[in-house]
């Protein structure tokens, strides 16, 4: 007995409502919105932090763009886009034929990945070389 007891008291605890204006919805809204912003910006400072120590070049704050829910920020340097998401960088190329945009290429951790990345020329499946010397690949 003294255990259901218990058990309700802690149900109770569980599902009680949150005090305050608009009540349990709106406040864990609010949070997450919170949150975001601080992950949208933070995301920001760490994609142009990271530009900044592989390339030695400044990062101008207009070209670094970070999505709403903080879990990807993009930028432009020097005609290149990169992309950030979590803590993986890459850097978004195109058909080297059509032109067909957003192949990423495997994460840049050091320059030499950068290098890699600057050098690769990705196809997409219709311009595809028959060639069998074409592939450049990671």
């Amino acid at each position: 007995m003294l255990y259901q007891q218990s058990v309700v008291s802690d149900m109770r605890t569980l599902v009680s409502p949150i005090p305050g204006p608009g009540g349990w919805a709106a406040q864990a809204t609010a949070a997450y919105k919170r949150r975001n912003k601080q992950g949208a910006s933070g995301l920001q400072a760490q994609l142009a932090s990271r530009l900044t120590s592989l390339t030695g070049g400044k990062v101008a704050a207009g070209s670094v763009w970070a999505d709403d829910a903080g879990e990807m920020a993009m930028a432009k340097l020097d005609g290149h886009t990169f992309r950030l998401r979590g803590e993986e960088l890459t850097l978004l190329r195109s058909c080297k034929y059509c032109g067909i945009p957003s192949f990423d290429s495997p994460s840049i951790r050091t320059v030499e990945d950068l290098g890699r990345a600057l050098a690769w020329e990705p196809y997409c499946q219709a311009c595809e070389p028959d060639d069998e010397d074409w592939s450049y690949s990671w």
